[in-house]
């Protein structure tokens, strides 16, 4: 059994935002196998899937961003799974707009999300899928940029990204991690 997270805000008003690509992606990965995120549970809305005969559950935290960790926690405790088998999905502005990256731990990069699931669940060896959002342009400050919409041409590109990145998330169910690192990690 498997958890994809994706982290973001909940509420319309966050919808396509940068800081919520990790939503946008479990999303998108509900959709290719044809299954909604529509039940809730733990601080979280979620869906279930099997994907290669393996089960995923693809939970979108409902705490805020800098919570994160109090839905996953919950999860991670009822079914037992082990860190290996949690996906944590969110944006990175540290990577260039458009890339994504997989690592199998690691610390928190500034990520308050990623901070929230490191500190509840005891570990910074927890996978991670880091979607590239960019660095915002002076004055624009950090936490203002996280929370704006794509522009038509950033969202474009954006849609790619998910899309690789969906794909990374279903083999993350059924291939070894380092497979999946070195296929995605050069788009």
């Amino acid at each position: 059994m498997n958890l994809i997270v994706g982290l973001g805000n909940p509420g319309v008003k966050y919808k396509e935002t940068r800081h919520n690509v990790g939503f946008m992606v479990v999303e998108e990965v509900a959709k290719r196998n044809e299954e909604k995120i529509d039940q809730s549970k733990y601080k979280s809305i979620y869906g279930q899937v099997l994907i290669e005969n393996e089960k995923a559950f693809l939970i979108k935290p409902m705490t805020y961003m800098n919570k994160s960790g109090e839905s996953l926690i919950q999860w991670k405790n009822f079914y037992k799974i082990e860190n290996k088998n949690i996906l944590v999905i969110y944006d990175d502005m540290d990577m260039e707009e458009g890339k994504i990256k997989i690592k199998p731990q690691g610390g928190a990069g500034g990520h308050r999300g990623l901070a929230s699931i490191i500190n509840c669940l005891g570990s910074e060896q927890i996978p991670r899928l880091k979607i590239g959002i960019g660095k915002p342009k002076p004055p624009i400050q950090p936490s203002d940029y996280v929370l704006q919409k794509f522009n038509d041409e950033e969202l474009e590109v954006i849609k790619q990204v998910i899309g690789q990145a969906a794909r990374a998330a279903e083999e993350f169910c059924y291939k070894p991690l380092e497979d999946i690192m070195t296929k995605y990690n050069s788009y």
